[in-house]
């Protein structure tokens, strides 16, 4: 029996055996191509009015678009080669990585506008428009294809956390930011480590055209997020004590109002115990400018008195604050949009 031929053998099995293992340990299984679309548009986002056309394993590709009005409802769906986790980073693996979507309108990359979810954890060199944190292994190990709604209908599923959206709220604070017309929007998603700043190279390109009035800014400034103050107001002369309101608020803070309402129904009056002098009260809000630039500031809200004085009554003057009134911060730009400003 010849032993050395036997030895070299079992070398042979033992080294491919190992070679195996580590391929198998190094690029582990994912969901590959999941559709004809798939294999068709890898490294593409694709577009759609209707969310139909981009279900999982299901897309209707007749109706991708590109060409789309802000009145409208817009998704994308973008295909991948392979999942995040068989993607290098750097020429590393990441275990523990975010997909960093990048933003350009008319040609002119769109910074971060206000600090959603994972963009407290990366350089400011390194912040995109919008960042998605993966959940959980499966995601980052096994999926090729992701979903994203940048301007989805109130009864969506991806209307979320409280009915807010997040990649649509980042989405609309840019086009805010943008005068009216028709706009060219670029996307890009690359993934970066959660914990370092290994990042892989662009992973996903797409673009389409978006047409923007000014209607359709008012009505999106606050469609993903909490609204400003309901107006309830029923006591009449309201454009009058609105531009009163807004000289008070100045005078009291020094600082000149974006926006002012009034806040609840109408007056509450009353007479001063000691000099039977009657007066008057009612509640309103402000919305300043930003004054430490990461885009939003608190709605104010004061109680403001009117004494009656001869036959009239007085300017309204601070009184105090409005413990039990709205309390939440709002953006600046969707503020401006609403103010026609």
């Amino acid at each position: 029996m010849n032993y050395h031929k036997i030895q070299c053998g079992l070398l042979g099995f033992f080294l491919l055996t190992i070679m195996t293992t580590s391929q198998t340990f190094s690029r582990q299984s994912d969901q590959g191509i999941t559709s004809p679309s798939h294999s068709k548009y890898v490294g593409q986002f694709v577009f759609s009015k209707d969310p139909a056309a981009i279900q999982y394993e299901n897309e209707k590709p007749e109706l991708f678009d590109t060409k789309f009005k802000a009145s409208e409802p817009l998704y994308t769906r973008l295909y991948l080669k392979k999942s995040i986790t068989n993607t290098p980073h750097n020429g590393e693996k990441s275990y523990n990585a975010v997909l960093m979507y990048s933003l350009k309108i008319n040609g002119k990359t769109v910074p971060h506008i206000k600090s959603f979810g994972s963009y407290r954890h990366f350089k400011k060199e390194d912040l995109t428009y919008y960042t998605e944190e993966l959940n959980g292994s499966e995601q980052q190990d096994l999926w090729t294809t992701w979903r994203l709604a940048l301007l989805p209908m109130e009864h969506d599923p991806e209307m979320k956390y409280g009915n807010v959206n997040i990649a649509a709220r980042s989405f609309v604070l840019a086009l805010l930011s943008e005068p009216a017309g028709e706009h060219t929007i670029e996307l890009q998603m690359h993934s970066q480590d959660f914990n370092s700043s290994k990042k892989t190279e662009v992973l996903v390109k797409g673009s389409f055209t978006l047409q923007v009035t000014e209607a359709d800014k008012k009505k999106l400034a606050f469609m993903y997020t909490p609204p400003l103050p309901v107006d309830e107001w029923q006591d009449g002369n309201k454009q009058a004590l609105v531009k009163e309101l807004a000289e008070a608020f100045q005078k009291e803070l020094d600082k000149k109002p974006i926006l002012v309402g009034l806040y609840g129904r109408g007056w509450n009056e009353g007479t001063y115990s000691l000099s039977g002098q009657k007066y008057r009260k009612l509640s309103a809000w402000a919305v300043f400018e930003d004054t430490n630039g990461d885009g939003q500031v608190p709605i104010t809200t004061f109680n403001w008195i009117s004494d009656y004085s001869g036959s009239t009554w007085t300017r309204l003057r601070f009184d105090s604050h409005c413990l039990s009134c709205p309390d939440w911060n709002v953006e600046v730009a969707a503020v401006k949009a609403v103010a026609g400003k």
